[in-house]
């Protein structure tokens, strides 16, 4: 085997025959195997037994295989071309005949346009999911483990046809008994059940009584905790093992040598027991014996129970009734971390050691067990451990007055948290700053840091700053600088709106808010960013704008929620809009949600604990708990097999998607257009719990999984794209707009690969690894950025605007968002709701086929005050010089305070302070103001008529107000 080969599935044949021989599959795609070959088990072309593992050669047309299975004395191996191949003994092969195969050997009777999907090999008989939704089975049927209704053997594979309307979703062959899962959810049982339960339902009927009906796949009700479904299953000899959704391990069947693992002795319970796994132990995969059991744990070791010849490899024969573990009793005897010996102790029953470690300096070291199996000494296991640093997380309050807050030591890799917020009396906060960048608090800390605060000195100022005692003067306010430099760290897009998160941990938006999706506590919509009311305290760290709501993590590691609400997508428990943030409930169990992901009527949420979660609209399923019940309270997402957890999820509008723990992507909810992406469910039907997501050939995980209104699109680990679903509008980029029920390619360019592709809506936009941009889909609003309104039908490169590059896109319903490398935010398409943020737009029609610069956080004037009266008029906004206007009102000759109202997009700031000065109208010019010379004839006498007439009157005006 070549050494930087890895097994990742590994299988030994049934002991109940012949149990000398093993087969793996290497991480190069080739099948290994070693042991007893007397039959040609090993698949090595002869019959030559093997002490060591030694490659399969692949059969013709064949690059690689993807999946293995043994039976008793034979093995059986899906090729990378969607077939079945099997060697070993030839009764048992489905190859057509009953002759020995010492080499790989197609099976027989499965359709050339079927691809297998899934096998499972038993004592002698064997079983393969095709991607039709149909079992293939083939082998002995003694005990009509077939399924095919009679007791006749087949030498090549015959069908099992799904009830009508479903399909197949798991099959699993066991000694005599067959077990298969249907699209509804429901299990199916066909074969013995030779009075020990064995179809875990309750009841004992053998194929050869009364019930003939058990000689084809039957519809049973296995008998695990309400609300628990299987997870994993596998079945041998006559009992059965399964890990169910609640991580608990389950059996049914015979049990006289303990290989149901309860330990109660029981030989035939009549439903099924839970294993007792080890303290603080749960499994993660099972595998059943004919009489025995073997379990990999959740802490790496590997279990075993149920009859021992010396099988069960924990350095005994004695049978176990409870999981022991395989390689005997090993003890820790010493561990040194880091070259220092450290105490600790091991708990009894688990064998766990736990020891506290000694001071160290930061950095990886080594940590070297010492142990014995069955009191002798064993070579020593060396691990890793990484003692993590403290870092200093220190603040600068950039010039202002007064102590800055207090330092953070926070562990590496942790984020630091907000502090309180800094004033200075006639300065605005606007962040805090490293390296000329604002500080998110969103980042793992690697290092000490100082983080500064940055401030704004705003000043608005009065022309004129004087006028008459009559009023009507017209007074501009300009204010200095007129756009704040806060800037947008994230931005975020649903339909119609976005989000961007304020360098000084605010949130604005803009765009539509019929359902209160901008959060500042009305309905109107805004054609520049305006903040969101923000709960008092919080600064806000992540945003994740829905198709018309609004998500964002607040400083209190609570997710904030606000918008649509009519099917209780926001998570507070109840159908109404909220028209700024409200916290969103969490489960019991739950310390925060790691990740939020907004669909149009449901919402997806992952927790901290592994679990993910789901609530709001549930008619196509999209909530994933198997059932169509919507729900006001988070639900649990059921587990696909194979899976504990998800790393990623997102919603879609009737659809979801996520990836597992095995970096495989799973979907559920409607498939109206095949968005869901597998052959296990129908076009046009929906699945309420999560199946995996069908992949290409050499696919085998994703990095990214996207759910958009109904197609889906996905990035495998090798960097390519893939969409699925509705292809009306070119969504899938492939040339057609047909829609594609299975995951394909777009026509992007060989040898370009892509990280991140943000889409909502029924066109993407994507960044290459060669730096150019790539978009497909509707364009009906000019949002694919090339200038036109003509939707491609295949990806396109495109240069929204030269001699700008850009980082990022996020692509709402009609219009893209582009982030520079300048952190600059540019934006084109629909602008018919203002959705741009530019400043205009907000009526039908309004679009922009060029990139138009965000409109930054403004200064806006509300209002002012005159000596605490109001302006004749105004203040309005003159766009055309940045300023407001006003009308003085009438007062009485003096200087008197201006106090003028204002706000940052929203965020009313202290008033800013300004005087007025009103003169008397009458009192002539002061001399030399008027040049004495040009005064002359008629209009000196005027002058001199006017002055002596009012300055008579003025006097006895002055005389009739003097007190008496």
């Amino acid at each position: 085997m070549p050494p930087n080969v890895r097994f990742t599935q590994i299988w030994a044949s049934n002991t109940a025959f012949r149990g000398a021989f093993s087969v793996a599959l290497g991480t190069d795609g080739n099948v290994y195997s070693w042991g007893q070959n007397d039959l040609g088990q090993l698949g090595l072309g002869d019959t030559n037994d093997r002490l060591t593992p030694t490659k399969v050669t692949l059969p013709a047309g064949v690059t690689r295989f993807t999946q293995i299975a043994s039976g008793s004395c034979y093995a059986l191996a899906i090729a990378d071309n969607g077939k079945v191949y099997s060697w070993g003994v030839g009764a048992f092969l489905g190859v057509g005949g009953t002759v020995n195969r010492t080499s790989p050997t197609a099976v027989v009777g499965i359709p050339n346009d079927v691809r297998i999907v899934s096998i499972s090999a038993s004592n002698y008989h064997s079983m393969a999911l095709g991607d039709n939704g149909v079992i293939y089975s083939w082998g002995s049927n003694s005990s009509a483990q077939l399924g095919i209704g009679d007791l006749t053997d087949r030498t090549s594979a015959v069908a099992i046809t799904p009830p009508a309307g479903l399909r197949w979703t798991s099959a699993t062959a066991g000694g005599y008994t067959s077990f298969a899962t249907a699209s509804d959810g429901n299990d199916y049982a066909w074969g013995s059940n030779q009075g020990v339960f064995q179809y875990g339902n309750g009841m004992s009927v053998d194929t050869d009584g009364p019930t003939a009906e058990y000689r084809v796949p039957t519809r049973i009700h296995i008998l695990l905790p309400a609300g628990v479904h299987i997870v994993q299953r596998s079945t041998n000899g006559h009992h059965t093992l399964a890990i169910g959704s609640d991580h608990k391990t389950y059996a049914w069947g015979s049990n006289n040598y303990g290989e149901l693992g309860d330990g109660s002795g029981v030989l035939t319970p009549p439903t099924p027991v839970e294993v007792s796994t080890p303290a603080g132990v749960t499994f993660i995969s099972v595998i059943a014996g004919y009489w025995s059991s073997y379990a990999v744990g959740s802490d790496g070791n590997s279990y075993a129970w149920g009859k021992n010849q010396g099988s069960l490899g924990d350095g005994s024969t004695v049978d176990r009734t409870t999981p022991v573990r395989i390689g005997g009793v090993t003890r820790i005897t010493r561990v040194t971390i880091g070259g220092q010996v450290t105490a600790g102790t091991i708990n009894p029953v688990s064998g766990v050691w736990t020891g506290a470690t000694l001071p160290h300096a930061p950095g990886d070291v080594d940590v070297v067990v010492e142990l014995t199996l069955n009191t002798v000494p064993q070579p020593s296991e060396t691990l890793s451990f990484r003692y993590l640093d403290t870092f200093t997380v220190s603040f600068d309050l950039g010039g202002a007055p007064g102590s800055p807050p207090g330092s953070q030591n926070v562990l590496e890799r942790s984020k630091a948290a907000w502090p309180v917020t800094p004033a200075w009396s006639d300065k605005t906060f606007t962040g805090w700053y490293i390296d000329g960048k604002p500080y998110t608090f969103n980042e793992p800390v690697t290092q000490s840091i100082t983080l500064t605060a940055k401030w704004e000195q705003y000043g608005i100022s009065l022309s004129p700053s004087s006028g008459t005692t009559m009023g009507n003067t017209q007074v501009s306010l300009n204010p200095l600088p007129k756009e704040s430099t806060i800037k947008f760290s994230q931005v975020s897009v649903g339909w119609y709106h976005s989000l961007g998160l304020g360098s000084n941990g605010l949130i604005y938006a803009w765009g539509k808010n019929n359902a209160g999706q901008l959060g500042d506590g009305t309905t109107d919509n805004h054609v520049v960013p305006m903040a969101v009311n923000t709960p008092a305290g919080i600064k806000f760290s992540q945003i994740a704008a829905g198709p018309n709501t609004s998500f964002a993590l607040g400083s209190d590691n609570r997710w904030y929620a606000w918008g649509a609400n009519g099917s209780g997508q926001l998570g507070n428990g109840n159908t109404t809009n909220q028209l700024t943030p409200v916290a969103i409930s969490m489960p019991a169990g739950v310390g925060a949600y790691t990740q939020v992901s907004p669909g149009d009527t449901h919402t997806l949420a992952l927790g901290d604990n592994g679990i993910a979660y789901a609530w709001g609209a549930n008619s196509s399923g999209q909530l994933g708990n198997n059932s169509t019940a919507s729900s006001l309270s988070p639900v649990t997402v059921q587990t696909p097999p194979g899976v504990f957890h998800f790393t990623s999820l997102s919603a879609g509008s009737v659809h979801s998607l996520a990836i597992g723990d095995n970096g495989l992507p799973y979907a559920w909810g409607s498939n109206q257009y095949g968005q869901v992406g597998s052959v296990l469910v129908n076009v046009g039907d929906t699945s309420p719990a999560p199946v995996e997501v069908q992949l290409p050939v050499g696919i085998n995980k994703f990095k990214q999984a996207t759910a958009t209104a109904d197609w889906s699109l996905g990035i495998a680990s090798n960097g390519r794209i893939l969409t699925w679903g509705y292809n009306g509008d070119y969504e899938l980029g492939n040339g057609t707009t047909v829609n594609q029920a299975i995951p394909g390619e777009p026509n992007l360019p060989a040898g370009v690969t892509f990280n991140q592709v943000i889409t909502n809506s029924d066109s993407a936009m994507a960044i290459g690894s060669n730096h150019q941009i790539y978009a497909w889909g509707y364009n009906g609003a000019g949002q694919l950025g090339n200038g036109n309104q003509t939707s491609p039908a295949s990806p396109i490169t495109v240069n929204p605007k030269p001699g700008i590059t850009f980082t990022q896109l996020h692509t709402g319903w009609k219009h893209t968002i582009g982030v520079d490398t300048s952190g600059n935010i540019w934006t084109w398409g629909s602008n018919a709701f203002g959705q741009l943020g530019d400043g205009s737009g907000g009526t039908p029609g309004s679009l922009s086929l060029t990139p138009v610069s965000l409109t930054p956080v403004k200064l806006t004037i509300t209002g002012v005050t005159m000596d605490g009266q109001a302006p004749q008029t105004g203040p309005t906004y003159d766009p055309a010089t940045g300023t407001w206007k006003l009308t003085t009102h009438p007062h009485a000759e003096g200087t008197v305070p201006v106090s003028v109202a204002w706000s940052l997009s929203g965020v009313p700031q202290p008033n800013y302070p300004l005087t007025y000065t009103y003169t008397d109208p009458l009192t002539l010019p002061t001399a030399g103001s008027i040049p004495l010379q040009r005064l002359t004839g008629a209009l000196l006498l005027t002058l001199s008529l006017a002055a002596a007439v009012t300055y008579a009157t003025r006097q006895k005006s002055r005389t009739r107000k003097q007190p008496h």
